[in-house]
This record gives C-alpha cells, sequence and structure tokens, in this order.
C-alpha cells in the first residue's frame, strides 16, 4: 500500500510539473514527500524493493526532467540540482544496502577510476582555485561509481532487470512523441537547422541540441529492444520508432553507432529484418546521407573539417605537445591549462589533456579490460552482456568526435550494466572460482536463472 501510495504521488508531481510547466515543484516537493513516508512507514519504506524503486524511477525520469535544460534555481540549472541529488541518494542506497565492493568483478577498477579522478580534481582545484568547478568535475567523471554497485546488484535479478527496461521504456515515450510530433509539423522550435542555405533540419526535440535529443532515444532503442528479443515483441514499435528517430537528429556519429549496433544485434539473434528494414531506408536516402556525411569536410587537412572539429583538435595537441613533461605525463590540470569552452570534442584526446599519458593509459586499461570481458560474457551465451557492450561501443566509437563520457544519462546506465555482468555474489560462499565452485542443485539453479542463454528470436 505504502509503495501504492508513493507511486501515485510521483505520477501527481510529474503531472503537475507539464500542466506548469514547472519541474521546481517536482525537484522541491518530491524529496519532502518521500522523507514524510518514510517518516510514517519506517519498517514498510526502508526496504530495497522501496529504497530502489525510488532511485529506478529518478533514473528513468531523468530525461523528462532535462527537458527544463534553461531553468534555473539559485544560479545552477534544475538538471544539476537534480543530477547532484540522485548521486547523493545512490550514495545512500550503498551505505543502506551494506553492499560488499568485493562481490563484484573487478570492483578495483572501479575504485581505481573513483580515486584517479578524485586526485585530478584536486589537481584542478590546486590549479585554478575554483572549489565548485573542481567538485563539477569530481562528480561528472565518477557519476556511475556508486551505481555499478548499487544498480549492478539490482539488476542481477531477472525481474528487476525487466522492471527497470520497462520503466526506461515508458518514461521516454513522451520524450519520443515530442520527437514524433516536431517531425510531422515541421515546427523550427524542434529543429537544430545547420548547413548554408538551412540545408539539415535536424530533430532535437524540446532539448538544446540535436546530438542531446538522440543521446535520449538511445537508452529507448537498448532498452526496446532488448525487451522485444526476450519475447515482448510489441516492444520493436519502439526499437523502430527510436531508430528512426536518431536518424533525423542527422548526427553523424551516432549514424555510425546506429549501424553498427544494428549489424551487431541482428547476427546475435539471427533476426535480420530491422536491419534488412534500415537497410533499404538507407539505400533510399543515400545521395541525402552522403550529403550530411561531406558537409564540413571529413578531413584532418581542412581546420574546418569534421564540422570545424578539426582545429579544435589541433589546438589541443599542441598544447599537450607545449607542455612541460610533467604535464605531458599527469595531465594539463597541473599546470593550469584547458581548452577553451572545456570542450574538445573526442573522449580519447580529452582523457590525454586531462591525465597525461599516465591518465590516457588509465582509461585505456580499464575499458579493454571491461570490454574484453563483456565481450567474452556475449560469446559465452549471457545475452544480458548485450546491454553494457551497447553502451561501451556506443562510448568508444562516438568518442572519436564527442565526449558523452561526462553526461550523467550515459554514466548511469553504463556502469549499471556493467555492474549488472560483473556481480558475483555467490563466490564468496564458493571460494575463488566463483560460479563454477556451486555444487548444490539451488545454487545451480540461480545460476541458471540469473544467467539465461541466449533466446533466438
Amino acid at each position: 500500500m505504502a509503495l501504492f501510495l508513493l507511486l501515485i504521488l510521483i505520477f501527481a508531481l510529474l503531472m503537475a510539473s507539464f500542466l506548469m510547466v514547472s519541474p521546481i515543484i517536482l525537484l522541491l516537493t518530491l524529496p519532502v514527500v518521500a522523507l514524510i513516508l518514510i517518516l510514517l512507514f519506517p519498517r514498510r519504506l526502508i526496504t530495497t524493493d522501496i529504497t530502489m524503486m525510488v532511485l529506478i524511477l529518478m533514473i528513468t525520469s531523468k530525461p523528462i526532467v532535462d527537458m527544463f535544460w534553461d531553468t534555473y534555481l539559485g544560479g545552477f540549472k534544475l538538471l544539476h540540482y537534480y543530477s547532484f541529488l540522485m548521486y547523493v541518494y545512490a550514495l545512500f542506497v550503498l551505505i543502506l544496502r551494506r553492499i560488499r565492493l568485493s562481490d563484484f568483478r573487478f570492483y578495483h577498477l572501479v575504485i581505481i577510476t573513483g580515486v584517479y579522478y578524485g586526485v585530478l580534481a584536486v589537481l584542478y582545484m590546486m590549479a585554478k582555485g575554483n572549489i565548485l568547478s573542481s567538485i563539477e568535475y569530481f562528480l561528472r567523471t565518477t557519476y556511475g561509481v556508486p551505481f555499478f554497485f548499487v544498480m549492478g546488484s539490482y539488476l542481477y535479478e531477472k525481474r528487476n532487470l525487466k522492471r527497470f527496461l520497462l520503466l526506461t521504456v515508458i518514461m521516454l515515450i513522451p520524450v519520443a512523441l515530442m520527437g514524433i510530433y516536431f517531425l510531422f509539423t515541421r515546427s523550427p522550435e524542434g529543429f537544430q537547422i545547420t548547413g548554408s542555405v538551412e540545408k539539415f533540419w535536424r530533430l532535437r526535440g524540446v532539448y538544446h541540441d540535436a546530438s542531446v535529443f538522440g543521446l535520449k532515444m538511445v537508452p529507448l532503442l537498448v532498452a526496446s529492444w532488448y525487451l522485444a528479443s526476450r519475447g515482448m515483441r510489441w516492444m520493436y514499435v519502439f526499437t523502430v520508432v527510436s531508430a528512426l528517430l536518431i536518424f533525423y537528429t542527422y548526427t553523424r556519429a551516432l549514424w555510425i553507432y546506429l549501424s553498427i549496433l544494428l549489424v551487431l544485434w541482428s547476427v546475435y539473434r539471427r533476426n535480420y529484418w530491422i536491419l534488412l528494414a534500415f537497410a533499404v531506408f538507407v539505400f533510399l536516402r543515400w545521395d541525402f546521407i552522403m550529403e550530411r556525411f561531406t558537409y564540413a569536410g571529413i578531413t584532418l587537412e581542412s581546420p574546418y573539417g569534421f564540422g570545424g572539429r578539426v582545429i579544435r583538435w589541433q589546438y589541443g595537441m599542441e598544447m599537450f605537445q607545449n607542455a612541460p613533461l610533467f604535464s605531458r605525463m599527469f595531465g594539463l590540470f597541473v599546470s593550469g591549462i584547458t581548452i577553451p569552452g572545456g570542450y574538445i570534442h573526442n573522449l580519447y584526446l580529452q582523457w590525454l589533456l586531462d591525465g597525461g599519458l599516465v591518465g590516457f593509459a588509465i582509461n585505456g586499461i580499464i575499458f579493454s579490460v571491461f570490454l574484453l570481458n563483456v565481450v567474452g560474457l556475449v560469446r559465452g551465451g549471457d545475452d544480458r552482456a548485450l546491454l553494457p557492450l551497447s553502451y561501451l561501443l556506443f562510448l568508444l566509437i562516438t568518442g572519436f568526435a564527442a565526449s558523452y563520457m561526462n553526461v550523467p544519462n550515459v554514466q548511469v546506465y553504463l556502469w549499471s550494466f556493467l555492474g549488472m555482468v560483473f556481480y558475483s555474489p555467490l563466490k564468496l560462499a564458493h571460494g575463488s572460482k566463483g560460479f563454477e565452485a556451486g555444487n548444490s542443485h539451488g545454487l545451480r539453479q540461480h545460476h541458471h536463472e540469473s544467467h539465461p542463454h541466449r533466446k533466438e528470436g
């Protein structure tokens, strides 16, 4: 009853935010309502199901809060308050549930990530003397760490994973519907119009940038396709819709990612009809696709190549090469040098500038270990591993033209799914061999249910 009451209140607050176009209502009243309910029903509400349901609702509703990206409160953006609240709450749940970090494979790499960026934040503060900026940098770069443990242990169970993916789809349906509305009405407010003669109407919905809208559609694409492949075939509707909406953002990096992901999932599932339909669509729009790809030049020779990114990359490399040896080894934050605007439009170059050769090696090793082990799980038949693989590929592919690593939405889903596939709670009871050491029928059954074999279709 308490859970039902909490869900009703959350839904009412969401509707009030929409009707009054003021997400401040949601931000200010939701924590108060949650606290009152906890005080009234302490034994019923301080449970794993309740605390995790609140966290899941916060995660899945963030794209809706992000619609109000230009709303400020006390000098800071509303979505920054919301992101900070979600991060703190995840830490609260991590402590409340007393999750054992050692129950996760590669937990030491996750801790190293947090320590590494913590050191960079301190160096940044020493170089710039700006405490708030250094805290923001630390939170952005380590945002997914608590979710690795909290969400990973929760999503380990099949029913919890299904619940999370369903809520992801449900919360993104309004975002997709708004995109469809702008796509059919051709209202300029919903597009980012670029090109010398306003040639490219890039769908951005209610967000400030087309790539941001495409970023919101990635969870809808991945979640709906996974659920559809697990028997909920009506979810293919949202798979197709999200793929089309991503296409109409005209974001080239997302086009490449979408193509690779469609091939990967289709081959793994041996279900090629979506891939075939996509190939026909690309064939019909081939001339326009090539025109979009070659706009601003796909070349490293011109400073305006890759949409003007080459000049930023050149500037970043010059800064790195001209920096003292210590800064080249450990990062330019040490010498107080940063890229104008703070955005280099390249994940790998950002690793190099932030942490030097040492930082680049640390990030490269950590993500290589994650990628190789996730691929091994996929090849071994654990289709859950397709979820973190989809987000790893997203970061590594788009990383050549952008740097989405510091986006909270991306971090939450990536680290949550990584924690899910690396969670091994039975290994403590059976030694270092992990699941394979289990001899009882019950443990084997639990292992089978938690690691289902690939299901065709």
